[in-house]
């Protein structure tokens, strides 16, 4: 154990260590990108079906970002737990509804879920961004989660497409199974 003085002194070293870790940690974890899940209930149904399923997803969205946003305080296990998890949930349960054949209410409340967890992702990682980063720093702290989002939507639209011409269910656990990693990772940073 360190005498009380050598912590004093690191503290503030310990201190920009753990931020670097926790900015490492989001611009890792927004390569995630939830599935939009309009494509899968238009398939199943009709195209009104699709964009009212686009509706949903955008209202809860929307919704939770504002009330997640004004509400929660650590920002690391609300975009964690409610953003990364809960969007996982989602994309799990949208993906069993189709290969169980569940009604459109079980999809409805899939794509709720998924909304919920957009609504923190997009409202944590940039204030999460903006907290970590030095002022004079924020700038080039926003083009990396910018330049990171960029990377994920690419990537994962790319697998999500290929898995989906599978199997809804493949490209879904997919989505499911990157997210709950995310979450993780972010809440090994948080320690």
């Amino acid at each position: 154990m360190l005498p009380s003085s050598v912590l004093l002194l690191s503290r503030s070293k310990f201190v920009s260590l753990s931020y670097s870790k926790s900015y490492y940690a989001v611009l890792i974890a927004t390569v995630y990108r939830p599935q939009l899940p309009c494509a899968y209930r238009a398939q199943q149904s009709n195209s009104v079906l699709g964009a009212s399923s686009y509706f949903v997803f955008l209202f809860f969205s929307a919704l939770f970002g504002y009330i997640l946003g004004s509400r929660i305080k650590d920002m690391l296990s609300g975009l964690a737990l409610l953003g990364y998890l809960l969007a996982g949930l989602g994309s799990l349960v949208l993906g069993l509804a189709f290969a169980l054949h569940y009604g459109v209410l079980a999809s409805y409340i899939a794509i709720a879920f998924m909304g919920i967890g957009a609504g923190a992702i997009e409202t944590f990682e940039p204030a999460i961004i903006s907290t970590l980063r030095k002022r004079s720093a924020s700038g080039s702290g926003m083009g990396m989660l910018t330049s990171s989002r960029s990377i994920g939507l690419f990537f994962s639209n790319l697998a999500v497409g290929f898995l989906y011409m599978i199997g809804p269910l493949f490209a879904y656990s997919f989505s499911a199974v990157l997210a709950i990693i995310a979450g993780i990772v972010l809440l090994w940073a948080r320690r």
